[in-house]
């Protein structure tokens, strides 16, 4: 067990933090650090950024998610230690917090703008004033949020925990704006993105984190999580689709003019893939799995590789066809984005997207034009220092959730800072 001391205030530099990625096959684990900016003679120098430490990950044997709950709670604790073990194992400091990040069915969230009309334009926003417009406005996007979601799931609504909520934009008088106190406007604009789980799920995430004896600081949607991750020369992608191909799940989510609009799931991964190559050529699912490494490497002869090719394209028709209903379930107001990034230990097979980079299954859906997709992993991450080594697409999860520790610890984030405590109040 971890007997660490705890910290209430979340990444002080003196101490280790832990992001988990709990998924059906694998556990993965990021050590980390947010080392605070640097100055020199009055400049900045160094931004504020994660410094990586350790990563490790483990293979669970054994799918243990399945209806909404966490099988084989002993197993997964036990792997869960393992890999903070392996992530931790070189470092003198230790971890005493955690970040959790869960996906797929486990996990809704959506956007929501809502706006408040102040009754004197011609005053400036205090810090009272502000708070209480967050607050009503926060309300309101929760109760229509866990609505909305309790219609879809048919869970009860008093079953559906807020693990958090994010400001992902904010205007006065239409124009954007980050810090308001002390503006003069008369209309405050907020995008509200809140995350919500079943409160058995909730339950045990937290009994995970009482097992490890670490402080369990927040709970994040990896979907989200993902998209605060990509950072570009010309900023944050604000329209995008996230593809993330696991073993036995994909989840994609869809980012339309800087706000989540919803995120969906379906059973199919790279693991297919693996069943259908032990099946056909009578096999063995490791023997299966290395030949699908091998043939993603490029490392097969050239029959090999046209009989891997085509044993596998049924499957992967079936996972575009999924893709397509999912990403038709989504309404946007613009049509869909057509920039797309995939992620996830799955997408090491280039025929997935290869298969999206197609035009005829775009057809069927509402793109402007023919979409794109790309790794997530070619994009600029930035504010990450230390061990880089082994960061790729099968991890990258991890990384964007030390992202989001960064921006939820970040001081100088006084909306977010103001909206954390009120989402404090309203978990009690």
């Amino acid at each position: 067990m971890f007997n660490w001391l705890r910290k209430k205030n979340i990444g002080s530099n003196d101490r280790g933090m832990i992001a988990l990625d709990i998924g059906s096959q694998n556990i993965s684990a990021l050590f980390f650090e947010i080392i605070e900016e640097m100055k020199e003679e009055g400049k900045v120098v160094q931004k504020r950024h994660i410094n990586v430490l350790g990563f490790s990950r483990v293979n669970q044997q054994g799918n243990h998610h399945h209806s909404q709950q966490l099988n084989d709670m002993g197993s997964i604790i036990s792997h869960c230690q393992k890999a903070i073990q392996d992530a931790t194992k070189h470092s003198r400091i230790k971890p005493s917090q955690l970040i959790l990040g869960i996906s797929g069915d486990f996990i809704r969230g959506k956007t929501i703008t809502l706006s408040e009309k102040r009754e004197d334009s011609s005053t400036k926003i205090n810090s009272e004033e502000l708070r209480n417009i967050l607050q009503k406005l926060e309300w309101k996007a929760f109760t229509e949020t866990r609505k909305n979601i309790s219609e879809e799931t048919g869970y009860p609504e008093v079953e559906i925990k807020l693990i958090n909520s994010f400001i992902t934009n904010s205007k006065i008088d239409n124009q954007p704006a980050q810090d308001l106190i002390g503006f003069q406007g008369k209309e405050l604009e907020f995008s509200f993105f809140n995350a919500f789980t079943p409160q058995n799920y909730y339950d045990a995430l937290q009994s995970v984190a009482h097992e490890l004896e670490l402080e369990l600081v927040e709970i994040v949607s990896e979907p989200f999580a993902l998209w605060q991750c990509i950072e570009t020369e010309e900023g944050r992608e604000n329209s995008v689709i996230l593809i993330d191909i696991g073993c036995n799940t994909t989840c994609l989510a869809v980012v339309e003019n800087n706000a989540l609009i919803d995120a969906k799931s379906f059973g199919l991964g790279g693991e297919s893939i693996t069943k259908r190559l032990a099946l056909e050529l009578n096999i063995s699912l490791v023997e299966a799995e290395k030949l699908k490494k091998a043939y993603s490497e490029d490392k097969l002869e050239s029959k090999s590789k046209s009989l891997v090719r085509e044993l596998i394209s049924h499957d992967l028709e079936l996972w575009v066809q999924a893709v397509c209903i999912s990403l038709a379930e989504i309404k946007t107001q613009n049509g869909l984005p057509t920039k797309i990034y995939l992620s996830g230990g799955g997408s090491n097979l280039g025929e997935f997207k290869e298969i999206l980079n197609e035009s005829k299954w775009a057809k069927k859906l509402p793109f402007p034009r023919k979409p794109h997709a790309s790794d997530i992993e070619d994009q600029k991450i930035e504010k990450i220092g230390g061990n880089k080594k082994g960061i790729n697409k099968e991890n990258i999860m991890t990384i964007a959730l030390a992202k989001v520790a960064l921006q939820v610890s970040n001081s100088e984030n006084a909306l977010q800072q103001m909206l954390r405590k009120i989402i404090g109040i309203m978990k009690m």
